[in-house]
């Protein structure tokens, strides 16, 4: 199955207080999205959380011109990253020069000011999975994004970090999927594609980290 196929099934899941809204598109994963987004006619976009760049290369391959906002610090409760910071930086440049791919080094609130609102035709986040930051990414950039663009993001999951087990108020899990079942409800969004089955089974594609996605209305 495509994506563009799975854009016409029935919704499987519940969101809460807006009832069942969710629709899962089996067989697919995030490599698909970025062509997806080319064949529907997107052409400049937002990563939120550039990482290494691997993502981001994928999505200029596929024909995109991307913007990526990571501000390469370690900050607050967030988990430190794996790599020196400034490494980083300099592997992601690299890894994505030769494409039409910018990397913006500011935090994502900050970076909101560098775009006009409805300017985008899509966003895709991936940054701070915390549901302060998670939040004020989907709630600030969906702003930015046109009407009828695509506000996207990984990891549509909830996973406590291990300190965040252990000590209040310290945020260092993932909490997309409140994040983003929020905005759903509040915003009266019709349907929210989730790329990938639930329950993987033996010979069907799904990412480990399943991403999502919905239309701006």
């Amino acid at each position: 199955m495509t994506i563009k196929d799975g854009l016409k099934l029935e919704p499987v899941f519940d969101i809460p207080l807006h009832g069942r809204r969710g629709v899962e598109i089996p067989d697919v994963g995030r490599d698909d999205f970025a062509k997806f987004l080319y064949d529907y006619g997107y052409r400049v976009g937002v990563e939120v959380g550039v990482d290494l760049g691997d993502f981001g290369k994928t999505l200029c391959q596929a024909g995109l011109k991307v913007y990526g906002v990571d501000p390469y610090v370690v900050y607050g409760e967030y988990k430190p990253p794996s790599t020196d910071s400034a490494v980083l930086y300099e592997q992601a440049l690299e890894n994505v020069r030769g494409y039409d791919y910018t990397i913006i080094k500011k935090f994502s609130r900050e970076a909101l000011k560098d775009f006009e609102d409805n300017s985008l035709d899509f966003v895709y986040i991936d940054g701070n999975h915390t549901l302060p930051y998670i939040s004020q990414d989907i709630f600030g950039w969906e702003r930015k994004v046109r009407r009828g663009g695509i506000i996207s993001g990984h990891d549509y999951a909830v996973v406590k970090g291990i300190r965040e087990r252990q000590e209040p108020k310290v945020y260092d899990g993932v909490h997309v999927k409140f994040a983003v079942d929020a905005f759903v409800y509040i915003a009266r969004i019709p349907r929210l594609y989730i790329l990938g089955k639930r329950r993987k089974k033996e010979g069907v594609k799904r990412d480990k980290w399943r991403s999502w996605f919905f239309f701006k209305q």
